[in-house]
């Protein structure tokens, strides 16, 4: 008997630094307040016609919020209820020069360097 009670008290006492350390994961409406307004984002919906929405977050009320896509030349504003929302992430605007651009630039300063070499052999005959 006595060594049921300490085995509950001893994985009692296991469970609670585990829940201790979890963290609430923020809310919609938090994710959104922390966005500022124009920034471009990706929204993840709980809606079946619309599973991801990405454009410039517009306003934000108590209710939900705007999101501003770009079809062409025209802009459409999808306003979305923070229930109807899954996560929203804020897209970073700049990724950084490709990989391509570097390669290309090796191989043009790879080629300079055979170049002004050939021209300084020709030059020494």
């Amino acid at each position: 008997m006595f060594r049921n009670e300490l085995a509950i008290l001893l994985a009692a006492l296991m469970a609670l630094p585990l829940q201790a350390g979890q963290q609430a994961s923020p809310t919609v409406q938090e994710q959104v307040g922390r966005i500022s307004k124009g920034s471009i984002i990706e929204v993840k919906t709980k809606l079946k016609k619309m599973k991801r929405v990405s454009g410039r977050l517009g306003e934000v009320t108590a209710d939900g919020f705007e999101v501003q896509v770009a079809q062409g030349q025209k802009v459409d504003n999808v306003k979305l209820s923070f229930a109807d929302v899954k996560s929203v992430a804020e897209k970073p605007q700049n990724k950084g020069t490709h990989p391509v651009v570097w390669v290309l630039a090796g191989v043009g300063i790879a080629l300079t360097v055979l170049l002004v070499v050939a021209l300084a052999v020709a030059r020494g005959n």
